[in-house]
């Protein structure tokens, strides 16, 4: 039974037999495991515990990686961003906030961010700020910006044509800071 595989809520053994350890829970007189992993039993000491598949590290974003994330709310100089994604490491499991700034946006002049990027867009950034949350972003250069949007007045997705976004349906151009790597 020593480092046999089991899976969340599996039960692995009785309270009469053995005292739960680490990554174990018990219920009524039964032991189960906490996560997936492998069980390790102390005879010794009469415990039984789950050793994980592989050591639990939150992802967290940080400095100079690039994310994705969804533009939640637009004003004339800053947005906040949802960060779902880290490119090359994998989808969060719970979103970090990020905060674009207009003097981050282009290395031209630009009014406001209303002229960049509008709510609901998706976009790529690069973090420029060093372990403070929320995140400071930046979508400056060729392939960060906005990767997917969709047309702020009939909801279809927003198709590059040139330099600026141009939906099928209603037939309006928007214009954005659209990144090389635009979905459509």
């Amino acid at each position: 039974m020593n480092k046999k595989f089991v899976l969340p809520g599996e039960k692995i053994a009785v309270i009469e037999e053995f005292f739960p350890s680490l990554n174990t829970f018990k219920i009524d007189g039964d032991i189960f495991a906490k996560l997936a992993g492998f069980i390790n039993i102390s005879f010794k000491s009469r415990e039984i515990s789950v050793t994980p598949i592989s050591p639990i590290k939150p992802l967290i974003p940080r400095y100079n990686d690039i994310v994705y994330g969804i533009v939640s709310r637009v004003k004339e100089v800053i947005a906040t961003v949802n960060i779902f994604e880290i490119e090359g490491k994998g989808i969060l499991s719970n979103p970090f906030s990020g905060l674009l700034y207009v003097s981050y946006v282009s290395s031209y002049y630009i009014k406001d961010l209303f002229e960049a990027i509008r709510t609901g867009d998706i976009i790529r950034a690069r973090i420029i700020s060093k372990n403070r949350i929320p995140f400071i972003l930046s979508i400056k250069g060729r392939d960060n910006g906005v990767i997917y949007a969709r047309c702020p007045y009939c909801m279809r997705a927003l198709k590059k044509r040139g330099l600026n976004l141009f939906c099928s349906g209603c037939r309006k151009t928007s214009n954005r800071k659209i990144s090389s790597f635009y979905l459509l």
